[in-house]
């Protein structure tokens, strides 16, 4: 097997993640300052978080077009970024009703892995 068949997607899933990181510290940062001093001070932190959860698949989403217009990497649009964000949705839906007793970390680490491996994925599926 050709070690460049494996090889460019499993950098595509780090390079969406790397940039939904940084969308995500960004929405985390604007969601912190629009929150910060309500909700009996914990506002900024509820703010952060909730940033960070919504701007990390829309960050994800952005590098996908990023990969597609900038570096010309064939691959679906329509696929990879509905993937994704569906991605994000199951992962917080399925969280909770399945009362799997799991920690906060678990949760955000599995959207964060999750979320770029359906997107690319998606991606890959009408190549």
């Amino acid at each position: 097997m050709n070690i460049k068949v494996l090889l460019k997607p499993a950098l595509m899933v780090a390079g969406l993640g790397i940039f939904g990181l940084l969308i995500g510290f960004l929405g985390g940062f604007i969601g912190s300052r629009l929150l910060e001093g309500d909700a009996g001070g914990w506002g900024g932190l509820v703010g952060a978080v909730a940033g960070m959860v919504f701007g990390y698949p829309i960050g994800v989403a952005i590098g996908m077009v990023l990969v597609k217009t900038v570096i010309k990497y064939p691959g679906s649009l329509l696929l990879g970024i509905p993937a994704a964000l569906l991605g994000a949705v199951l992962v917080m839906l399925l969280a909770e009703p399945l009362n799997l007793n799991v920690t906060p970390g678990l949760i955000l680490g599995s959207l964060f892995i999750l979320v770029p491996l359906a997107g690319t994925i998606g991606y890959h599926l009408r190549r």
